[in-house]
């Protein structure tokens, strides 16, 4: 019997690269549609009918107060299928926190004997530094720390070094100030300079990791074939090469990461095809999700602006429904984070291996 074949749609809202700091853009969104092209058509064609532009824009769509409706309405008819939707939200500053903790924090506690993603160390030191730096320093200190660090991480050069770790050692006048830079000052004394050398392309680059996470948590549910169809203008289309290897079906079978943090593999795509979404109902209704969801986390991480109806609107449309997120939050226990669970094999040494070898055999 011939193995089912499966369509997944994926696209993004608030891609900024490796500006994580964007005012405009605060998050990054990538939404996943299980359906087939026609079932798209015809999906575009019962909400959509009265959209005069041959193609769907959540951007175009979101300033008309009619056109608002048409979401709305396909929004409820997608969340009573919440089988057929996973969407992934990043907090981008949040996530610029995390890279501190990755390749500052960990590495050096690493060299004391302590795994810091054990029981979810990594993301409770995030949390205790997205939301406990601003107060114990200043916000304008946090805000400089933040943006010196992500050009270090850009340059990858010996003064954009020094500019952050001069800032980083910068007196503080509240004790607890000094007592959580500590953490990262242990960086400069335990590993110095070279902590930039062996750096991955793009670092600050969160959408094939979402990516790769999605199409993890979609494999856990199908069993057959599976063709990833994503929009030709998006930042996939450039490491094409390195995702297709990721996920290939050759790798063996292997769970990487920690706790509820795992993923399986392989991911065993059948293959990725990027198409201009001008051409597919279904990559421009994937569109329209991501575009709602990034709308819905601005709102609600904003301030809640009481005129901003639509954004309160789409938050209490799809509030419920089930994403994958890269949030700041206040946990910092194991149970508070869900992070009790055994660990697998170490993710980023799987994953990084696969991406050596890459360059190993292109070069």
């Amino acid at each position: 019997m011939e193995a089912k074949l499966t369509i997944i749609y994926i696209d993004e809202c608030g891609y900024t690269g490796q500006d994580l700091l964007n005012r405009d853009q605060p998050f990054f969104v990538l939404a996943s549609l299980m359906l087939d092209e026609q079932e798209a058509i015809e999906l575009k064609q019962r909400f959509f009918s009265k959209v005069q532009a041959k193609e769907l824009k959540h951007s175009s769509l979101s300033k008309s107060k009619s056109q608002q409706q048409m979401i709305y309405d396909f929004l409820k008819h997608i969340k009573e299928r919440n089988s057929i939707l996973k969407v992934g939200v990043i907090h981008k500053e949040y996530a610029l926190v995390c890279k501190i903790v990755d390749f500052l924090v960990e590495p050096a506690a690493k060299m004391y004997g302590v795994d810091l993603y054990n029981k979810g160390g990594n993301i409770a030191m995030a949390n205790i530094f997205f939301n406990g730096l601003p107060v114990v320093t200043s916000k304008k200190f946090s805000s400089d720390l933040l943006l010196l660090f992500q050009q270090m991480l850009r340059l990858k050069t010996l003064e954009s070094y020094e500019k952050f770790f001069r800032l980083a050692f910068q007196k503080q006048e509240i004790s607890t100030g000094s007592e959580l830079m500590a953490f990262i000052h242990g960086a400069h004394h335990m590993i110095g300079p070279a902590l930039l050398d062996d750096l991955p392309e793009n670092v600050l680059d969160v959408a094939s990791t979402l990516a790769l996470l999605i199409m993890g948590t979609w494999r856990k549910n199908i069993k057959g074939n599976i063709i990833l169809v994503h929009d030709a203008s998006s930042n996939m289309a450039k490491q094409k090469h390195i995702w297709d290897a990721i996920t290939s079906p050759a790798i063996p079978s292997t769970i990487v990461g920690w706790d509820r943090r795992k993923i399986s593999f392989p991911i065993s795509l059948e293959r990725t095809i990027l198409e201009s979404s001008e051409n597919w109902a279904g990559l421009q209704l994937t569109d329209v999700v991501a575009g709602a969801f990034a709308r819905c986390a601005k709102w609600y991480f904003g301030n809640q602006h009481p005129l901003d109806d639509y954004g309160r609107t789409i938050t209490e449309l799809i509030g419920e429904v089930t994403i994958l997120p890269v949030l700041p939050g206040k946990g910092v226990t194991p149970s508070e984070l869900d992070t009790l669970g055994d660990n697998a094999e170490d993710a980023h040494d799987f994953i990084g291996g696969i991406i050596r070898d890459i360059r190993h055999y292109r070069n």
